[in-house]
């Protein structure tokens, strides 16, 4: 039995094994420009889809698709996120090692809604800030409000991306592209105590083998130290990614501006992304409002004369 050849990664043996198949599919999405968790993802998918379907991927049928994501829809209940991770996974397979076969065709995204991620406020993170007693999870919780950058990215930060003379702090973003954001001065001092106590050599959060420290641990200190300051909802990463994009917003700032230093490849994104608080769509005065009160103001001018 021949082996189908890919064009970034080699071929595909006819038996599959997922611990082969894993790595070689993960550098071939890898060399498209796919993230690293992207690529477990998509790896995750095909190999639960060769489980499912107990058939090579390669030589699966249109109906053994329809019958695995029928399966996610109506056995697993996946909500409609999910369910296009695993269909974006099969689409990037075989479009990779099948891209004249147009085996995925028929089969389409499920429309999302959008969530509505929340938003901090400025007590509520000078309240964390000011509970947590454990200076390397502050200077990760002051990192992630103070720049907007993704946990991954901050996880990844190395004492060489910070160019305090300039002021600016080098990131390794989505599909390992770089950008640049701005270090907040009032990071210094606590910078300087951290570093000072840790000591650390190349990655700023070092974890087990001298490599950067794993996202979960940033994730598990800001939802510990939220906790601390009773704030009553989920605190997470995202969410101080969120309050840093939306008080940029309510500044002022540009969102073409706000785009750059989130690090979005579209500003569609970044209009997704943002949202107005409450409290502050509350201040807002319509301009109906505006022009009866004009109304108003008038007649009673006249009134008086």
């Amino acid at each position: 039995m021949s082996t189908l050849q890919t064009t970034t990664a080699g071929s595909v043996p006819a038996v599959f094994h997922p611990e082969r198949f894993r790595p070689q599919f993960s550098e071939a999405l890898i060399v498209q420009g796919k993230a690293k968790k992207t690529a477990k993802i998509y790896c995750d998918a095909v190999i639960a889809f060769h489980n499912f379907a107990k058939v090579h991927p390669l030589f699966a049928r249109a109906n053994d698709i329809r019958a695995f994501l029928y399966y996610l829809l109506r056995e697993k209940k996946y909500a409609p996120r999910t369910f296009n991770q695993n269909l974006y996974g099969l689409k990037a397979f075989y479009a990779t090692y099948m891209p004249e076969i147009p085996i995925m065709a028929e089969f389409r995204r499920h429309k999302t809604n959008r969530r509505l991620v929340a938003v901090l406020s400025e007590r509520q993170v000078a309240g964390m800030l000011e509970v947590c007693d454990n200076i390397k999870h502050r200077v990760m919780i002051a990192l992630l409000y103070g720049t907007g950058i993704r946990v991954g990215e901050c996880a990844a930060l190395k004492i060489a991306d910070f160019d305090k003379n300039e002021m600016l702090l080098h990131v390794v973003g989505k599909g390992e592209k770089d950008r640049y954001v701005m270090i907040p001065g009032s990071l210094l001092p606590i910078l300087r105590q951290y570093y000072l106590k840790y000591r650390p050599k190349e990655y700023l959060f070092e974890g087990r083998y001298g490599h950067g420290i794993s996202p979960t641990m940033i994730e598990h200190a800001v939802r510990e130290t939220a906790r601390k300051a009773g704030i009553g909802i989920k605190v997470t990463p995202h969410v101080m990614r969120h309050t840093f994009a939306t008080q940029l917003l309510e500044q002022g700032y540009d969102i073409s501006i706000i785009q750059m230093l989130m690090g979005h490849k579209h500003i569609r994104t970044t209009a997704r992304y943002i949202h107005v608080r409450r409290d502050v769509i509350k201040r807002v005065k319509s301009p109906l409002d505006v022009l009866a009160e004009k109304i108003e103001r008038t007649e009673a001018g006249n009134g008086k004369k």
